[in-house]
């Protein structure tokens, strides 16, 4: 999936978790703040501090190589 895909699909699921949109930019990153905190998701190289990769249905989230989340969409379907 390219990443203007995976930013969209990203974007959808962050705002069902209850994220509210800070900065979007197609295929790059996104800026969310979730309560007092502010998050920026990485769709490839160069945009905030947490990194997110996508293959089969299931995020991945880095922060500093370190894998600190898996969502996995399938269990939904």
């Amino acid at each position: 999936m390219d990443s203007t895909k995976v930013s969209k699909l990203l974007l959808a699921w962050l705002v069902t978790q209850g994220h509210e949109v800070v900065e979007y930019v197609e295929g790059t990153g996104i800026t969310t703040r979730y309560g007092t905190a502010e998050y920026a998701f990485g769709i490839g190289d160069g945009y905030g501090d947490i990194s997110v990769h996508y293959d089969l249905g299931k995020f991945s989230f880095y922060k500093g190589g370190a894998l600190i989340k898996e969502t996995n969409l399938n269990e939904f379907s």
